[in-house]
């Protein structure tokens, strides 16, 4: 970190420290790694309703083993996202996506670990088909318009039952990297 002496109380140089930490839903994991190759590495309880305090414990503990450590850098990742999903936690979310093109998640490029299994086991959608709805628009790959985005006032109202009760709402459209106008207005809308 710029401005830190690297020099601790008496005179020993301190070396800089590389952290990495992973905040999960059940631990907080940190590994450290200093210049010459020494590796520090904790477990502490999460603290679901504020990953930061698992963290700060986490970094606590790192410095009261090692107090004359010089943190460099701190790289942060976490797993809470990926356990709600796996475990099926997540909010009631709608997925707004081009009309005709609402059941590419079920679909899943026919990607299965036995292709020519005849009673294939299919895990649980991300999303289920009721909460899926197309909306009429289409771009190019080069964002030019095909089909021109609805009218959004009359498409709200035709999907208001399904909205009812919606924690999110997702919206992606074809080819909208190259031109994000129509799911922008469509987010707006909502």
């Amino acid at each position: 970190m710029a401005g830190i002496d690297n020099v601790g109380r008496a005179g020993r140089r301190q070396m800089p420290l590389s952290i990495a930490i992973d905040t999960g839903g059940t631990f907080t994991d940190l590994a450290a790694v200093k210049e010459d190759g020494t590796a520090y590495r904790i477990k502490v309880p999460s603290t679901p309703h504020d990953p930061s305090m698992a963290i700060l414990d986490a970094l606590n503990a790192l410095k009261k083993d090692q107090p004359e450590l010089v943190v460099e850098q701190i790289l942060h990742g976490t797993t809470v996202a990926t356990n709600a999903i796996l475990e099926g936690r997540g909010g009631r979310t709608i997925l707004v996506t081009n009309e005709g093109f609402e059941d590419v998640l079920a679909l899943r490029r026919q990607n299965r670990t036995d292709l020519y299994a005849l009673h294939p086991t299919v895990p649980c959608a991300l999303i289920p088909r009721s909460q899926i709805i197309g909306i009429s628009v289409r771009r190019g790959p080069q964002g030019e318009v095909i089909t021109p985005l609805e009218p959004l006032v009359h498409w709200i109202s035709r999907h208001t039952h399904i909205f009812e009760g919606a924690e999110s709402v997702a919206v992606s459209l074809l080819h909208a990297y190259r031109m994000g106008d129509d799911e922008a207005r469509v987010a707006d809308s909502l």
